[in-house]
């Protein structure tokens, strides 16, 4: 499978990101989740727990999406897909990588595990303190992923 090089101009609808970013967030559901969060912890500098809410969060947990009219797992993200496998791997790790755990940690410390609070309420409060996609189109400006 190929991960690099898939942007705008070669893939104008994302149907390709769209396909690659949920076969990379299958792999991620179905490695161990010990050693994935060992290893992003490892690379990013958070604690393991820190590490272990964000997985969750991003790749486990149930949310109140779409301003409240849905409720299921998060859609998956060809970007922080990317994100996560370059945090896990130790290799090639990116300002906006970090910044995204940090993000998705604030969310985490949001909404936790209710259903209660919606998505973009949350993701809105996170963005004002880790702006993860300012810094993704920032760094895209120049890069494939």
């Amino acid at each position: 499978m190929m991960l690099q090089g898939h942007n705008d101009s070669n893939d104008p609808f994302g149907k390709e990101r769209q396909k690659i970013a949920a076969d990379l967030y299958e792999q991620i559901k179905n490695r161990d989740k010990k050693y994935e969060i060992e290893a992003v912890a490892k690379h990013s500098g958070l604690s393991l727990d820190d590490v272990s809410r964000i997985h969750d969060h991003i790749f486990v947990r149930m949310h109140l999406l779409h301003e409240g009219s849905q409720v299921s797992t998060f859609d998956a993200d060809y970007y922080m897909a990317h994100s996560w496998r370059r945090l896990r791997d130790g290799k090639n790790i990116q300002k906006h990588d970090i910044t995204m755990l940090k993000h998705e940690l604030a969310e985490e410390k949001i909404m936790g595990k209710s259903l209660e609070i919606q998505y973009e309420k949350a993701h809105n409060e996170a963005t004002k303190m880790y702006n993860y996609q300012k810094e993704l189109l920032a760094y895209l400006k120049d890069h494939d992923v």
